[in-house]
């Protein structure tokens, strides 16, 4: 029997990058449940703007916690940069 991946809470997670629009659960939910367990888990939250154009769900991930939010597309330099802010911050 295959065991299900192991959730950040498991293994310990250092940091969390979510983008907004996921199958199953949105980035949102996740920073609301990991905020809701008292979780300091960074979370760099990411989107493309999504399906409704009118709204900024990047805007939404930071009132509910995310450390950093980055709009799709971007660089991988600018990603990289952004997960070693998060890290720092997180060893302070």
């Amino acid at each position: 029997m295959r065991r299900p991946p192991a959730s950040g809470r498991e293994t310990g997670a250092d940091l969390i990058i979510a983008d907004i629009y996921m199958p199953n659960k949105s980035g949102l939910q996740l920073i609301m449940e990991l905020r809701a367990d008292n979780s300091t888990i960074p979370v760099i939250a990411m989107s493309d703007g999504g399906r409704n154009q009118n709204l900024n769900p990047l805007s939404y991930s930071e009132v509910l916690g995310s450390v950093r939010t980055i709009a799709k597309p971007f660089s991988l330099e600018d990603m990289v940069a952004m997960v070693k802010e998060g890290l720092a911050n997180q060893a302070e």
